[in-house]
């Protein structure tokens, strides 16, 4: 919370008219109650969301770091993507067809999650 007052001093003296600031942090999403305050601190803060997937961070964790208007989160997520698969895969096309599947799956999901913690429904297309 610290970094966090840093940053939230660098939104208000570079940004003082309300836009979005180009100093940032890097945010953990395996607390989500930790992620969410931080959230509230640097509310004009642009956050990078590590720990999801192979790290255990969870949707609800990813969601709490982004602003109200559901923006300002930009989520990393690497072994739980380019390593999923459970043995060996079979070609290189295997390879890609499994990353972009993960990959859609992540963002449908954290849409998802953005959505129900707005109170809307799912996607239809979803």
């Amino acid at each position: 919370m610290r970094v966090a007052g840093l940053v939230s001093a660098l939104e208000e003296e570079f940004f003082p008219d309300g836009r979005f600031s180009s100093a940032g942090a890097i945010v953990g999403c395996t607390f989500p109650a930790a992620a969410a305050a931080i959230r509230r601190a640097i509310p004009r803060s642009p956050i990078v969301v590590v720990g999801y997937g192979a790290q255990a961070g969870n949707l609800s964790g990813c969601a709490a770091c982004f602003s109200d208007a559901d923006d300002g989160a930009i989520v990393n997520a690497s072994r739980s993507l380019t390593y999923a698969w459970p043995e060996q895969p079979g070609s290189e096309d295997d390879v890609v067809a499994t990353i972009r599947a993960n990959t859609e799956r992540m963002g449908s999901d954290l849409v998802a999650a953005l959505m129900s913690r707005q109170g809307v429904a799912e996607p239809l297309s979803r």
